[in-house]
């Protein structure tokens, strides 16, 4: 049962989801075994990180110390603090990260700008860390490994009061609709209702309210078998993408039984026209 605010989940862009979480907890799907193996591995890289830090002669404190906020009915747990040379304890937070994910990220701004929402919310997470009594900093650090190689980086974050003041606002958001026993805006965003553990809820009232309903087996078994191959064309992508970048500057190079020409090609610049585009994406019905 969840009947109080999570900062680790605060972030979340849609206010129905934060809303359900404490109202119809209950009703929330499981996540599948996948992303329960993706939280273990989590842990275990949360594990080695902190050992590094303290073999590299940081000492972190206060390891997944709680803390509760009453005023905004918001609990959390500390990944720990690192003891700055001053003697000052800076709330740190440990992420784990795809190797694409981590080599796009050198800064906050890059963590907030980042395609996925579950990403984008680790800055709110650490500023209610340094905001929430007993833990008031004006710096704070993200530790990210990528999950590849364990390659760490240090992101420096300082307090931003404009941004905290909104996350605030947005916790009284839903602690008043919990209150008044409302039900807030949601998001229209299908990479966000996709993954959502309450889409079983939503989606019937879209459904009946919004969505046109069209019985054509032959689009439905398209649909299907671009869902079979999605996999595939990740794996084409990332893998073809590594390559040419081990290569990149070979004009004539011979892989085992493979003859690969290269060359760089000049691209100039230009400025595209307004135009529209019609934007397609699947969700899929749980």
């Amino acid at each position: 049962p969840q009947k109080i605010n999570r900062a680790r989940s605060a972030g979340h862009p849609c206010e129905i989801f934060l809303v359900f979480s404490r109202t119809m907890w209950s009703e929330k799907l499981p996540h599948n075994i996948e992303t329960q193996q993706i939280f273990d591995s989590g842990n275990v890289i949360e594990e080695y990180a902190l050992k590094t830090l303290q073999e590299g002669g940081i000492k972190v404190v206060e390891q997944q110390r709680a803390f509760e906020w009453p005023e905004f009915e918001l609990t959390g747990h500390l990944d720990g603090k690192v003891l700055h040379p001053e003697g000052k304890a800076i709330p740190l937070e440990i992420k784990s990260m795809s190797p694409y994910e981590w080599e796009k990220i050198d800064c906050v701004e890059d963590i907030k700008r980042s395609n996925k929402y579950y990403v984008r919310g680790y800055p709110v997470q650490l500023s209610l860390y340094m905001l929430s009594p007993g833990n008031e900093s004006e710096l704070a650090g993200f530790y990210i490994i990528n999950k590849l190689n364990f390659q760490p980086k240090a992101i420096w974050m300082r307090q931003d009061y404009t941004f905290a003041e909104e996350i605030l606002k947005k916790l009284e958001r839903i602690n008043k609709s919990i209150t008044e026993g409302t039900v807030p805006e949601g998001v229209n965003d299908p990479d966000v209702c996709q993954h959502c553990a309450f889409l079983h809820i939503c989606l019937p009232e879209m459904i009946g309210k919004e969505i046109e309903i069209i019985d054509e087996i032959a689009i439905e078994e398209a649909i299907k078998r671009c869902e079979e191959l999605k996999p595939l064309v990740k794996e084409y992508n990332k893998i073809d993408k590594e390559w040419k970048k081990a290569l990149e500057g070979k004009e004539k190079v011979m892989v085992g039984s493979y003859l690969v020409i290269g060359k760089w090609i000049e691209r100039k610049g230009y400025v595209v026209e307004d135009s529209k585009y019609w934007q397609s994406k699947i969700i899929v019905k749980p």
